[in-house]
């Protein structure tokens, strides 16, 4: 993952970015940041999760059961 994918998440889940600074606090709908972390982290599980059934293409390619697996479990983790 880049810097430039990590800033980019982070201005998803809700931080404002100033050059290489992040800024969480009096940003989010709670008004002190607190949910920051939780959505922040769902978007770098998410690409992870990505890239991991990108390297799986590459090498199984058309495993649709192992891709099955890995998206099932990001179910999961939401619910």
């Amino acid at each position: 993952m880049t810097s430039d994918e990590i800033i980019s998440m982070a201005r998803e889940a809700g931080a404002r970015v100033f050059g290489e600074k992040i800024v969480i606090a009096d940003n989010a709908s709670s008004g002190d940041g607190s949910d920051f972390v939780p959505r922040f982290a769902a978007l770098v599980a998410a690409h992870e999760r990505e890239e991991l059934l990108d390297l799986v293409d590459s090498y199984a390619k058309n495993n649709a059961d192992l891709k099955d697996a890995i998206r099932a479990s990001a179910e999961k983790e939401t619910k």
